[in-house]
C-alpha cells in the first residue's frame, strides 16, 4: 500500500489525483502513510490541482486519524516550488476545493493566518495566484473565506 513508484508516487497519491473519494478513506482507514513525491507533492496537492473536492474533504476531515499528516504536509509547502495545496486548487480556479480547505481549517484561526501568508518560492499567497475559468470570484473567494475566519 505505500509502495513508491519510479516517481515517488504511493496508490494514495494516485487515487486522490483520480478522484476517488472511497479508496481515498479506504487507504487511510488501513494505514497508507501521507508522502510527498520526487516533486514534493502529497496526494493533497494532486487532489487540490485537479479539482476533487470531495477528495481534498475526506483527507482533511477533521476528526480523523490523518488529518494531523495532512495539516502538517500541508503547512510545510514541500511541492517543488513551496506551493501548497491551496495555490494548487487557486492557480487552477477550483473555489470548491478552495472552500474545502477553507472549511477544513475553519476552526483554527492561527492555521488560516498561515494559509493566507503561506508564499511559495516566488512569493506568491494563494489569493494571488488565481487565473482559469473564474479568477476574479475565486480571488474573493480566498480573500473574503480569510477574512470571515479571521473576524
Amino acid at each position: 500500500m505505500n509502495v513508491v513508484g519510479g516517481r515517488g508516487e504511493t496508490a494514495l497519491h494516485a487515487a486522490a489525483a483520480n478522484g476517488h473519494a472511497p479508496v481515498v478513506r479506504l487507504l487511510l482507514e488501513r494505514g497508507a502513510k501521507v508522502l510527498s513525491d520526487k516533486q514534493g507533492q502529497t496526494p493533497l496537492h494532486r487532489a487540490a490541482q485537479r479539482g476533487h473536492a470531495s477528495t481534498v474533504a475526506v483527507m482533511l476531515g477533521r476528526g480523523e486519524l490523518w488529518f494531523a499528516a495532512f495539516a502538517e504536509a500541508f503547512q510545510r509547502g514541500e511541492s517543488e516550488g513551496g506551493s501548497t495545496p491551496l495555490h494548487a486548487a487557486a492557480v487552477a480556479g477550483h473555489a470548491a476545493v478552495v472552500n474545502a480547505i477553507m472549511s477544513a481549517f475553519s476552526e483554527d484561526p492561527e492555521t488560516l493566518q498561515k494559509l493566507k501568508a503561506a508564499k511559495n518560492r516566488w512569493g506568491d499567497v494563494p489569493a494571488e495566484m488565481t487565473e482559469g475559468p473564474a479568477p476574479a470570484m475565486l480571488t474573493a473567494c480566498v480573500r473574503e473565506t480569510l477574512q470571515k475566519r479571521k473576524e
